[in-house]
């Protein structure tokens, strides 16, 4: 729970830096980045409320002013939020209009009601590319925040059991350690770009 505390603070904080609201000169070349000392501000803060999150399967996350377990996320048709449809076999929210930087996406799948999807095989990858646009980029919820080059999943906090690279990635940066879509494939990118995402209606049990 204290850990989902500070990794709310620190989605809100990543988005006003994102919108240059904190400090001012975030934007080079006309694309929002955080700077060293920004990034070792979320390394402090953000990357170990995430590391104590991915570490715990189980526990309470605080959503409003109710809580709920782990164990209440289902996959029936009469239990997920709404606006989550079924795609292959599971239920996914795709963000069409709206993007958010990585935090402030997971901020939001977790008010839903879900969390940033995992895509556990080819055949889930299929069925979510179909539903995406080729010309956009969607965040996941897989990272390497808490371990470099160690792919870990929002959905089960356990590492990521498919993964179906572009041409050239993963590259090896202190900044891209977030995992997004494009065309069908996917790429690590800086957390702190605005992108479209997916959230998915149940916790990966694994």
């Amino acid at each position: 729970m204290y850990a989902y505390r500070i990794f709310l603070a620190c989605a809100i904080f990543a988005s006003h830096l994102v919108n240059g609201s904190v400090i001012p000169d975030l934007a080079t070349s006309g694309h929002p980045v955080l700077s060293r000392y920004q990034m070792d501000q979320l390394g402090g803060i953000c990357f170990k409320a995430l590391n104590m999150m991915l570490d715990q399967t189980q526990g309470e996350v605080e959503v409003g002013s109710s809580y709920m377990t782990t164990e209440t996320y289902k996959t029936t048709e009469k239990d997920i939020p709404p606006n989550f449809k079924r795609i292959g076999t599971k239920f996914y929210y795709i963000e069409h209009k709206k993007q958010l930087n990585w935090f402030a996406a997971a901020n939001a799948c977790i008010k839903m009601g879900g969390t940033l999807a995992s895509i556990n095989s080819k055949e889930e990858l299929t069925a979510i590319a179909a539903e995406i646009s080729n010309s956009n980029n969607y965040w996941t919820g897989i990272n390497d925040l808490a371990d470099e080059g160690v792919y870990k999943s929002l959905a089960s906090g356990t590492a990521a059991p498919f993964m179906e690279w572009h041409s050239g990635y993963p590259v090896s940066t202190k900044t891209d350690k977030s995992v997004a879509l494009s065309s069908g494939k996917m790429f690590n990118d800086d957390p702190s770009a605005a992108r479209y995402f997916i959230c998915q209606a149940a916790k990966d049990n694994q």
